[in-house]
């Protein structure tokens, strides 16, 4: 039996060997020499010989880990055509390769973010960036047309200080001017301050004279009495009062003359 398994292994190693170009390998093994310690979708290929140059056959290859000498080279970009093996630093020739892992996969497509200003950019694009904002007004861009600058509000007419749209922006009231009162007639203040003096009736006075009457009363007209008096400065009460001594001395004098 245990003959026959050595026979069987024998004879593997043969066709292998045989075939020249690659066999793909199984099992689990944690070293880096098993495809599955470069993932869950990879191959190993066994190469025979001296071959120097690795071809990659299928387009979905991720991966690709080729194995000479001592180490290996790790193959994950490019068109993975022509690989080789890590050079000898003995001789500065690449050693030949024993064995090619590789691995399988879809590549992800990965979709740039679209620029939130701009549709047509990219957010990576360095013209991707937020527009200048209009001043006066948060809700438009500065290159809006609409963005322009109001009007400044005017002063108010009355106050320099107030805008014209203030509630106290109101004017004054008028100021009433009192015009005085001229009369039609002016009035003397002096003429109206002095009264005239009253007319006294002269009582009648009998005549002596024998020749001119004989007995017969005859009424003699006293002398008139001044109306006015020069204008002194005096209030009117004492003017009054002066003028009634002047007229009571006059009817006086009058009477006396009278008599002689």
């Amino acid at each position: 039996m245990f003959k026959s398994i050595i026979i069987a292994a024998i004879a593997t190693a043969t066709v292998v060997s045989t075939m020249g170009a690659f066999a793909s390998a199984t099992g689990t093994n944690s070293s880096q020499n098993h495809e599955n310690y470069w993932g869950e979708n990879c191959t190993k290929y066994e190469v025979s010989g001296e071959q120097q140059v690795w071809h990659t056959m299928r387009s979905e290859v991720m991966k690709v880990i080729v194995k000479g000498g001592t180490g290996r080279v790790v193959y994950e970009d490019g068109n993975f055509d022509s690989l080789k093996a890590p050079v000898n630093d003995k001789n500065g020739k690449n050693y030949g390769i024993s064995h090619v892992i590789e691995c399988y996969g879809t590549a992800e497509v990965s979709t740039p973010d679209v620029c939130a200003y701009d549709a047509a950019l990219t957010a990576e694009d360095e013209a991707c960036s937020a527009p200048e904002m209009c001043e006066y007004n948060a809700d438009i861009t500065a290159d809006n047309h609409a963005c322009v600058a109001p009007e400044a509000p005017a002063a108010c007419e009355y106050n320099d200080a107030i805008l014209a749209t203030d509630d106290s922006c109101v004017a004054a009231p008028a100021e009433i001017v009192e015009e005085p009162v001229v009369s039609a007639d002016p009035v003397d203040p002096v003429a109206e301050q002095t009264p005239e003096a009253p007319e006294v009736d002269a009582p009648a006075v009998l005549s002596t004279d024998t020749e001119a009457g004989k007995g017969v009363a005859e009424q003699t007209t006293p002398a008139v009495l001044p109306t006015e008096l020069p204008n002194t400065g005096a209030s009117p009460a004492l003017a009054l009062v002066g003028s009634l001594i002047i007229g009571a001395a006059s009817y006086v004098a009058s009477i006396r003359r009278q008599m002689v």
